[in-house]
């Protein structure tokens, strides 16, 4: 009887093992896909207030493609990352008169601009804002940016 409770525990201990080198792995495949698809983001300055504020850590989809008006999303401009706000996509006219940015024959009132210009986006292009319109760094700036140039949407933004 001894024996046959030994021989009992060692296959309950087998069994724990088991399971629990599966729970590992699992947990373990479950990162990787998460890193490989999500990153985390940390908001540097005032130019998303009110929406996102300084030291905000935020998540990003790296994986999503297509972009669309009010989406935020994290750009790489040169050598800077900044997390904006898309106001423009394929097909939408953006101008600059009279320091008023237009966007589809609509004037942006809170936000200005420098110099006229006039142009029609292409594919794979935006225009991008930052919600806090006084301090914010985005396309009246920098220019319109590509596809290539948006690094992740931000979720819950």
């Amino acid at each position: 009887m001894l024996c046959h409770m030994i021989q009992n525990l060692k296959s309950i201990a087998i069994k724990s093992i088991n399971y629990n080198y599966f729970a590992i792995v699992l947990i373990v495949i479950v990162i990787i896909l998460v890193l490989t698809k999500y990153q985390l983001y940390i908001v540097s300055g005032a130019s998303m207030e009110p929406t996102l504020y300084n030291y905000q850590i935020v998540l990003g989809d790296k994986k999503v493609e297509n972009f669309e008006v009010n989406d935020v999303v994290v750009v790489n401009s040169g050598n800077d990352k900044y997390i904006k706000r898309i106001a423009a996509v394929k097909g939408m006219t953006i101008a600059c008169n009279d320091n008023k940015l237009i966007i589809n024959e609509v004037i942006q009132s809170k936000y200005y601009c420098n110099g006229a210009y006039k142009m029609k986006l292409t594919n794979n292009e935006y225009y991008v804002l930052g919600d806090n319109a006084e301090i914010s760094r985005d396309s009246r700036e920098f220019g319109v940016i590509k596809n290539k140039d948006i690094e992740a949407k931000v979720k819950g933004a």
